[in-house]
């Protein structure tokens, strides 16, 4: 057995935690005395990540059969994700890192503010997006475009992070509900004026925010806030989605198979007329995003919540996000929808 394939054995089994201390892997032997330690480690470690793996499977949170994941595999992709660097000294707003608004590790926010405005600002919170397992508040393709925009037309602009799986989604919109409650408290310190204030959200930071619009994450009322714009959620109503996707490890993931848990996580089963007002984007490409757009457009007209729907052809899940704040004429559109909410 070569050096060079030994070599990249001890590699892929060190990410079962196999190493030289656990004396199966040395430089002596023969070569099927070699194998011989390698399958015997390797089985032993594969049963150990199986029984590890049931185990988080059976613990209960907010009385709800959790679903199974593995922090180390979040951490790690979020470790290969780009921060962006290019606002911490941008004359053009005064940038304020790594506010601390709960406990949590991950719950920080960032605070942009813009410069030359004396009276009170409207604020536009935003929640990244990520499957519930990824992203953070200061990547550049959640905020680029829009921290440059939103600030030079005069608002402070938030940025979140937010616990990921394996905490479980409800303890997620508990954070997001926590920080935007957080903002509101301190709303004299940052010159923001709280009788306009607006979340956005994308893709999973959507749901959440849609959560918090319709049940709220702390206690079942929603936050005290103008509008909630939900940018391409495939979440609104989790009943419907995990019907149709539900094997898919991305949602298995994040709403295990606990339906009591779906309805809790779900913003259609929470809306009323108590609702915050709604500015829906879908792709049309993703059906179930327009559909349940629409199903939540429907409840919007059932209780006298405005909600208005905007079905994309020209844009994908990912450029829904990314050209808020670059295209404008499809940031208009949104812009608009923030003015009628003031109104």
């Amino acid at each position: 057995m070569s050096k060079k394939y030994i070599g990249l054995i001890l590699l892929f089994l060190t990410s079962f935690g196999v190493s030289a201390q656990d004396g199966y892997i040395n430089n002596s032997g023969t070569d099927s005395g070699i194998k011989e330690r390698i399958k015997e480690r390797l089985i032993e470690k594969i049963k150990e990540k199986k029984e590890s793996s049931e185990a988080r499977g059976e613990e209960k949170k907010d009385g709800f059969r959790m679903p199974d994941v593995n922090a180390d595999t979040a951490m790690a992709k979020l470790a290969k994700e780009k921060r962006s660097k290019i606002f911490i000294n941008d004359p053009r707003f005064t940038t304020i890192k790594d506010l601390e608004y709960g406990q949590h590790p991950r719950e920080k926010l960032d605070i942009y503010l813009p410069k030359n405005f004396s009276d009170k600002r409207p604020l536009l919170f935003y929640v990244h997006g990520g499957g519930w397992s990824n992203g953070d508040k200061d990547l550049e393709n959640m905020i680029k475009e829009k921290v440059p925009y939103y600030t030079q037309k005069g608002f402070v602009f938030v940025s979140i992070a937010y616990p990921l799986l394996p905490d479980p989604v409800s303890i997620q919109a508990e954070s997001v509900h926590k920080a935007f409650n957080y903002v509101r408290d301190n709303a004299q310190k940052f010159n923001i004026d709280t009788n306009k204030m607006v979340l956005m959200g994308h893709s999973a930071g959507a749901h959440l925010v849609s959560l918090v619009g319709t049940k709220g994450g702390l206690g079942n009322s929603p936050v005290k806030a103008n509008l909630i714009i939900s940018l391409d959620s495939g979440a609104l109503d989790v009943h419907a989605q995990m019907k149709a996707v539900g094997n898919i490890s991305l949602w298995k993931n994040a709403f295990g198979v606990d339906k009591e848990y779906w309805t809790a996580v779900s913003p259609y089963h929470h809306f009323s007329s108590s609702s915050v007002p709604f500015f829906i984007v879908c792709d049309q490409k993703r059906k179930e995003s327009c559909q349940q757009a629409e199903s939540i457009k429907n409840l919007g007209q059932k209780y006298s919540v405005n909600v208005e729907v905007l079905q994309i052809s020209n844009k994908n899940h990912g450029t829904i996000n990314g050209d808020v704040g670059k295209d404008l004429e499809y940031t208009k559109k949104i812009d608009d929808a923030i003015e009628k909410s003031f109104n």
